[in-house]
């Protein structure tokens, strides 16, 4: 009798960890998000160095920003929804930015060879 309950609670632990992701419509997949992503660093790391208008004025800064999510055809209700979704999802997100990380160090690369040429 006590190995059944301890496989009935055993079951229910394993059970509870398994998380269902239901994903909105609304969510930006996660392939452009990367490039998205990639765009709003490039952006800042731009306007840091003064490239673009510099973004100590927080309006220009959010009309930057809602240029580059027009520029991947999002609006900024769409780009809200997916940060709020992989809040929840830390590990996703890490994962995420490590494709980001990857994307940029790429697109690096093919400058450089430009340069090159």
């Amino acid at each position: 009798m006590k190995l059944i309950w301890i496989s009935i609670f055993c079951t229910f632990i394993v059970g509870c960890n398994i998380e269902e992701t239901t994903v909105s419509s609304n969510i930006i997949p996660e392939h452009r998000l990367v490039v998205l992503l990639a765009d709003f660093h490039l952006m800042d790391a731009a306007a840091k160095q003064n490239i673009v208008t510099n973004n100590h004025n927080t309006l220009v800064k959010h009309k930057q920003y809602l240029g580059v999510l027009k520029l991947h055809g999002f609006s900024k209700e769409q780009f809200d929804s997916t940060i709020s979704f992989h809040v929840q999802h830390p590990a996703n997100f890490k994962k995420i930015y490590e494709e980001v990380a990857i994307y940029l160090k790429l697109e690096k690369e093919k400058l450089d060879e430009k340069k090159k040429e």
